[in-house]
């Protein structure tokens, strides 16, 4: 019975997490197709610190900021969104 209540609560947990989060949040920049370790400094450098940051940006705005293509951004906020 306790086993039950046990697994009942660690399937609660994570769905609760979950809801007070954004997707992506403590999720590694690296973990985006076409984000390596130069891209990724250069985002955190901007102030993107993992892909719900990235999800959250404005493409153009990061674009001055991180000193790397605007259409290039787009695509890989894209991918952080769909993540």
């Amino acid at each position: 019975d306790a086993e039950g209540t046990d697994a009942g609560d660690a399937t609660a947990e994570p769905g609760e997490g979950a809801e007070r989060s954004p997707p992506g949040e403590g999720v590694d920049l690296e973990e985006v197709k076409g984000i390596g370790p130069a891209y990724a400094d250069r985002l955190r450098d901007a102030g993107i610190e993992d892909v719900a940051a990235l999800a959250a940006a404005d493409a153009a705005d990061l674009a001055e900021r991180s000193d790397m293509g605007e259409g290039r951004l787009e695509k890989l906020i894209d991918r952080a969104k769909s993540r």
